[in-house]
Formats: structure tokens, C-alpha cells, sequence
């Protein structure tokens, strides 16, 4: 049964000249060249591999080809003429998966002194994303049916309502999900915190849970501008002289 993507082919490679010969079966002075022809396995054309290799003389007018040993071609032709991305081009999907890897592994270290530099410098109204099954006192109770039901997770959201010296008062949401990107949705949109039961968290415990991937993410959102401000919705104007405001 064929693999999908999965296939061979074959080709010729034209190492050089060996000049001009009499051939013994045209019996014509006819050039010489001397080639290679291999045979290849690919994956989507890309990850390729070389199965096979045969060199052979040819003229270049009958086509006779007689083959010869890879030592005295090589001798003197170093390189076979074989594309790269046919002999080795699955080295092509290792630099790729390493380019990609790195980029991805840069791109977290970016993102975790980011995460830090917020978690040093806190701000009323920051958001931590967070597992709440594991923070204490959120009241998602990771031993709960409902935890258990969202396979051990509640994702849910923080929001830091004041800054106490070292320590911070947040509110927790009333709702929590078993995925990342449903809390993600929910923000902004029906998230609802709960005002009533703040919960009182120290740097050092937030730095802690943030090593720890218990807070995975933190937001923080500018803060509405003033009203009156230049420029700015709900800018004010002074009415006319003579004229009453509104008119």
C-alpha cells in the first residue's frame, strides 16, 4: 500500500567532458561525457535521500554508455552533479526544524521577561491568567466535581483590585474553563469577577506560581483616559457668549 507523499524517482547528473574519442560502435570521433545516474527516495519532494548511484561513459552521439568504478571517476570529477535537495535534502528539514525551534525558544524567553517584569511591577487592574484549581482560595477546590469534570484544570482569570505594600488583593472569576483559549474568549466579554471574596496573594506567591506555570499569562490593559482630556472623547467646549450650552 503506497504511503501518501511518500515516492522515488530517477536522474542523470553530467559530471564533464573526457573530450573527443572514436566510438567503437558509431565508429564516429564523437565527444565522451561522463555522468552519473542515481536514484532517490522522497518525502513531498523535500525529504530526500539517495538510494543509488552508477557512473558510465557515453557518447554523445550514439548514446553508448559503458559503466565505470566510482574511485576512477571521482578521482577526477570530485563532485557527482547530484542536486543537493535530491542527495541530502533532508538535511533542508532539519535546518528548518531547527531555525524553527530556536525562533519558538527566543520567542519564550521573551515572553517569560515580560511575564517578570509585570509580576515585579504590579498594577491595579492587571490580569493573571492562571490555573485557579491551584491557587489557594480562589474557590475552585481542585478535589471538586466540577474540577474533576474539567480534567483537573480551571482555567480562570485575577484581577488585581489594590497593591498593600508587598501584597495584593485580587478578585478571582466566577467562571473558569478546562481550556486556555475559552478563558481567552471570555475576557473582556462575559467574564465576571468576584468583587465580594477577594483572595490576598504576596509577590514572592505570584512569582511562584508564575514559575511554577500556574500563571501562564499576565494583561495589562492601559488605563481609560481622563475625560476632558485633548482631543478626547467627551472633550468639553465653552458655550458662546450670549448663547446657552447645547444650542
Amino acid at each position: 500500500m503506497p504511503i501518501l507523499g511518500f515516492g522515488s524517482g530517477d536522474g542523470v547528473s553530467v559530471l564533464g567532458g573526457l573530450g573527443e574519442h572514436k566510438c567503437p560502435r558509431c565508429g564516429e570521433n564523437a565527444n565522451f561525457s561522463v555522468k552519473a545516474a542515481y536514484r532517490y527516495y522522497h518525502f513531498c519532494y523535500l525529504l530526500s535521500f539517495l538510494a543509488k548511484r552508477d557512473f558510465f561513459v557515453q557518447c554523445d552521439n550514439c548514446l553508448l554508455a559503458k559503466p565505470v568504478e566510482q574511485s576512477a571517476i571521482l578521482a577526477h570529477f570530485p563532485s557527482d552533479r547530484i542536486p543537493f535537495i535530491r542527495k541530502k535534502g533532508w538535511l533542508l528539514v532539519l535546518i528548518s526544524a531547527a531555525i524553527l525551534i530556536s525562533h519558538a525558544v527566543i520567542r519564550q524567553e521573551i515572553n517569560q521577561r515580560r511575564l517578570a517584569a509585570l509580576a515585579e511591577n504590579p498594577r491595579a487592574n492587571d490580569i493573571y491568567l492562571a490555573n485557579l484549581a491551584r491557587v489557594e482560595g480562589s474557590g475552585f477546590d481542585p478535589g471538586s466535581i466540577d474540577v474533576a469534570r474539567m480534567g483537573g484544570s480551571a482555567w480562570g482569570a485575577m484581577k488585581v483590585l489594590k497593591i498593600q505594600g508587598d501584597r495584593l488583593v485580587l478578585a478571582t472569576t466566577l467562571s473558569a474553563y478546562s481550556e486556555k483559549k475559552r478563558l481567552e474568549r471570555s475576557l473582556g466579554l462575559t467574564a465576571k469577577f468576584d468583587l465580594d471574596n477577594p483572595i490576598v496573594l504576596t509577590q514572592r506567591e505570584i512569582a511562584e506560581l508564575l514559575s511554577s506555570g500556574v500563571i501562564y499569562d499576565i494583561q495589562r490593559r492601559a488605563p481609560p483616559r481622563a475625560r476632558g482630556a485633548s482631543g478626547g472623547a467627551g472633550a468639553g467646549r465653552r458655550p458662546a457668549p450670549g448663547r446657552p450650552a447645547g444650542v
